[in-house]
């Protein structure tokens, strides 16, 4: 199944992380999206039947990166350029950790002012994935906001409203 989902997309457009132990990650490198997360086997991560993967429109599932605004804007695409624009990988991938950075860097921001996305660890119970963020000089004057706006599979969002019932948190979910 690993060898299936590594096959269907262009060699080097694609970092995929195996433990062995049956927890793996599968991240495109066009908007850095991470496509699946299996942890134990389990597949965590929907994506679209229909998503495409041209390289140039953003990719439905996952976990797109959402920067430096949700939703329309005026200054760029919807819900901004980082889920369009291709990255690379900044450290060689182990099976812990991955991290990538955008590929082509602005002549005119220092290398500490692009984007990063580190997943520092992949457990068999959890995924901790952070968007580094440079800093607020991105766009003087400006705000921003970003996601990681996570598809969690059908099983998850079953998972998810469970947790907050019995939690008694207030939960708005549109799906």
């Amino acid at each position: 199944m690993a060898n299936q989902e590594v096959n269907r997309h262009a060699p080097g457009d694609i970092l995929f992380l195996d433990r062995g132990d049956g927890n793996t990650a599968l991240v495109h490198l066009h908007g850095a999206t991470l496509l699946s997360w299996k942890c134990r086997g389990i597949e965590h991560l929907y994506l679209s039947q229909t998503a495409v993967f041209d390289n140039k429109k953003a990719i439905r599932g996952g976990v797109p990166v959402v920067f430096p605004n949700f939703g329309p804007w005026p200054l760029g695409p919807q819900h901004g350029f980082a889920r369009i624009k291709r990255w690379t990988s900044a450290i060689p991938p182990t099976k812990h950790a991955w991290s990538v950075k955008e590929e082509e860097q602005e002549e005119t921001k220092p290398p500490d002012e692009n984007l990063e996305i580190k997943s520092l660890k992949q457990s068999d119970i959890y995924l901790n994935t952070i968007l580094a963020t440079p800093a607020v000089s991105l766009i003087p004057n400006c705000t921003y906001t970003a996601s990681l706006d996570t598809y969690p599979t059908e099983s998850q969002w079953c998972e998810i409203r469970r947790h907050y019932k019995e939690s008694g948190t207030d939960l708005h979910l549109n799906h």
